[in-house]
């Protein structure tokens, strides 16, 4: 439990300490949502907080986990989404590309062979996905990619994440 501690204290920190610098970061490349009609803030917003977030998250990550193989996959698949939201952040980029970016991200996943493989069923026992382990492990993570470095993703009729990673 100290250790879920430890890493929530690293990355509330790290992602307090940077996000100065991330609201520089946005306004110098220019990665800002000027108000309009249908938006709620009057003045112009930097949009990249996402990076200080996952910047907090990654260096949590390396200070209190060892790195295996499925650690790696997670940063990896994170830092893909990352950079899909950073330039969208900058360039507004269509729904398909975004679309495109979180299928690569989620691919990283079956790539270091982490597999969705069976999903609770409510009622007792597993459902075993089988042949359709990948389609769940890409669809998982693209139906939500606000929650892919965490790995929990929601799926239908379940709830429950992919296995844990340890």
């Amino acid at each position: 439990m100290q250790v879920y501690i430890l890493a929530f204290v690293i990355a509330l920190f790290t992602s307090w300490l940077l996000t100065p610098y991330v609201k520089k970061l946005a306004f110098r490349i220019g990665a800002l949502d000027k108000p309009d009609g249908r938006k709620v803030h009057k003045g112009i917003m930097p949009r990249l907080g996402g990076l200080a977030i996952y910047l907090g998250f990654v260096v949590a990550v390396l200070c209190s986990m060892h790195l295996s193989k499925d650690v790696m996959a997670l940063l990896l698949g994170g830092t893909v989404i990352l950079i899909v939201g950073i330039i969208d952040d900058v360039y507004q980029l269509p729904a398909k590309v975004k679309l495109l970016g979180q299928i690569a991200a989620a691919a990283v996943l079956v790539l270091f062979d982490i597999r969705i493989e069976w999903l609770n069923n409510p009622w007792g026992g597993y459902f075993y996905l089988e042949y359709l382990s990948i389609p769940f492990t890409i669809f998982c993570p693209t139906s939500n990619p606000e929650r892919l470095p965490f790995r929990k993703c929601s799926v239908p009729l379940s709830g429950i994440p992919p296995r844990s990673v340890t």
